[in-house]
């Protein structure tokens, strides 16, 4: 994913990035994608093409079941 992020970044110099949290619900991996993949269409309908994710700290997400992602998407800005 880093190799595919660095590549992406590479070809848009002018670029801006959002971010989101993504708490999940569930501790199933196949809901979890569901719920990502749902992100991902709502972003790329707007313009935006997802660029890379992390896991963030259980400490934060612990109200969360399945705990959340930091999601990333970029878009040319010029």
């Amino acid at each position: 994913m880093e190799i595919r992020a660095k590549k992406i970044l590479s070809q848009m110099p002018n670029h801006e990035i959002e971010s989101f949290f993504i708490p999940f619900d569930s501790a199933l991996p196949s809901e979890k994608r569901i719920v990502m993949g749902k992100k991902i269409s709502e972003m790329e309908s707007k313009g935006w093409i997802y660029l890379k994710s992390n896991e963030v700290n259980p400490l934060k997400t612990i109200k969360y079941r399945g705990g959340g992602l930091n999601m990333y998407f970029i878009r040319n800005s010029g």
